[in-house]
């Protein structure tokens, strides 16, 4: 059985808060990157859901337009931070 897309959600949420106050810019890219799963994640397992839904209902006659597949805007949800290097 799949996971709970909420929890993948609030575990992206916890990464992104982490991030904030990483010590170093290569912590606070692997936590920003941590969420970006999380949020890939939550979104495969919204997937399997509908298509174990569709599956325990009886013969699978749905388009493809009903069944949500794991978008890359997902990792758009995320701003990058960019380190603004002093000038010389």
């Amino acid at each position: 059985m799949p996971g709970d897309p909420k929890e993948c959600r609030e575990n992206a949420k916890r990464c992104l808060e982490f991030a904030q106050t990483a010590r170093t810019e290569a912590d606070r890219e692997r936590l920003e990157g941590l969420a970006q799963r999380w949020l890939a994640l939550a979104t495969d397992f919204e997937a399997a859901n509908v298509l174990l839904g569709k599956w325990s209902s009886g013969p699978m006659n749905f388009s493809d337009d009903q069944v949500p597949t794991p978008s890359p805007s997902a990792s758009k949800a995320i701003p990058r931070h960019t380190k603004q290097r002093p000038t010389p």
